[in-house]
């Protein structure tokens, strides 16, 4: 265990051992003692830092929340967070690499006045992790007051625009029914909203999760998708008509408008209609003859 000093564990292995062994044994020691600091070492210098837990989103989020400068990227097997110094981000002010694997492990590698620095901070992370689990597991956190408050706040401030608010995502660990509730709970005080529509996500599961937390490749094309389809005021029923409507041909065509026929009215036929001339002026002009020569006669006589 850590003690007040905050020393970490170190390992202990077995003699001639394989390397391969060696990361088996250290696997083992991790997870028999969870969220527990270990530090390997070479030729007494620190090489790096491990830890096992059950919660590692929590445990990135928390690390996101102690560290000032950091950047997130993904890595084989999990993801990582590179710790700097400074804003700049260069390779130079990198200090940490918090490696966080799919099967539990944390390791953070570093120099070593790093990793005895990280030593000094575990606690307070871990501190922060655990309170990140109270919050999230516990039943009285009702989250639906919080985003209508938002909600409401956005509608003031922008009152002519169209306020889109994505619905609660599902999360491996958050029991369903605390998810929907909240959701549910959202959906009805946001109704009396005018300008705030609310994007319901129905679509996305855990499985659309590439580690049950964060949405995988799909998951995000579905998530554009409804968050674009609310904003422009398109529902998925009313997408699904459309589609449905333009792929199937139109068995019977739409009536046609049906002429009063009066007695002074007499209906043109197709070849009457097409010997008249199709441009307006040359009857005009006709006419227009018609009448010169009928003058002309006139005054001769």
């Amino acid at each position: 265990m850590v003690t007040a000093a905050c020393k970490p564990c170190p390992f202990v292995y077995p003699q001639r051992s394989s390397e391969h062994s060696k990361q088996l044994h250290r696997h083992k020691q991790i997870k028999d003692h969870p969220e527990t600091l270990f530090a390997d070492y070479d030729h007494s210098s620190m090489t790096n830092l491990l830890f096992y837990t059950e919660n590692s989103s929590l445990w990135h989020t928390a690390f996101c929340q102690h560290f000032t400068f950091t950047t997130k990227r993904g890595i084989c097997k999990g993801r990582q967070i590179l710790v700097f110094q400074d804003a700049e981000g260069n390779e130079e002010s990198r200090i940490l690499s918090l490696n966080l694997y799919h099967n539990g492990t944390v390791m953070i590698q570093g120099s070593e006045p790093a990793l005895q620095a990280f030593t000094a901070d575990f606690i307070p992370i871990k501190q922060q992790a655990r309170l990140n689990t109270s919050l999230i597991q516990d039943p009285k956190c009702n989250v639906a007051p919080v985003l209508r408050e938002v909600a409401i706040r956005a509608s003031e401030r922008f009152p002519e625009a169209k306020i889109t608010l994505s619905m609660l995502l599902p999360r491996s660990d958050v029991p369903f029914h605390m998810i929907h509730g909240n959701n549910v709970e959202l959906s009805r005080t946001c109704a009396f909203i005018p300008n705030v529509h609310l994007a319901y996500l129905k679509d996305i599961r855990p499985h659309r999760m590439f580690d049950h937390i964060h949405l995988n490749k799909k998951g995000v094309q579905l998530f554009t998708r409804v968050l674009k389809s609310t904003a422009f005021g398109k529902t998925e029923n009313s997408r699904n008509l459309h589609s449905k409507s333009s792929s199937q041909p139109q068995r019977n065509p739409p009536p046609k408008t049906r002429q009063d026929s009066t007695p002074g009215a007499l209906s043109q036929s197709y070849n009457a209609a097409a010997q008249q001339p199709q441009n307006p002026a040359a009857t005009e002009l006709n006419q227009i003859r018609h009448l010169l020569n009928i003058i002309c006669s006139k005054l001769v006589k």
